[in-house]
C-alpha cells in the first residue's frame, strides 16, 4: 500500500527536526562528534515520536473537523435549509 506524499513529507520533517534539536542539545565545544552519541539518540527518538504523535493528532483533528462541517451541511440540506 502507498502512504501519501505528504505522509513522507512529515517524517522528513520530523526527521530533520528531531536530529537538529538533539544535537544542538547536546553539543559541546571541545568534544568529539560522537562524545555524546547515546544521549543524542535518545533525545532523538523522543523528539521524532513526539512530533509524529503531534501530527498524528493534528491531522486527526482535522479529518474530525471537516466530518463535522460536511455532516451539519448534509443535515442542513435534509431539513430543507441551504446555505
Amino acid at each position: 500500500m502507498r502512504r501519501p506524499f505528504f505522509a513522507w513529507v512529515g517524517d522528513i520533517f520530523c526527521g530533520l527536526a528531531a536530529y537538529t534539536l538533539s544535537r544542538w542539545v547536546w553539543q559541546k565545544h571541545g568534544e568529539g562528534v560522537f562524545a555524546n552519541l547515546p544521549e543524542e539518540l535518545a533525545t532523538f527518538a523522543g523528539v521524532y515520536v513526539l512530533m509524529k504523535l503531534l501530527l498524528k493528532a493534528l491531522g486527526a483533528a482535522r479529518r474530525k473537523s471537516v466530518e463535522a462541517k460536511s455532516a451539519r451541511r448534509v443535515l442542513e440540506k435534509a431539513a430543507g435549509r441551504t446555505p
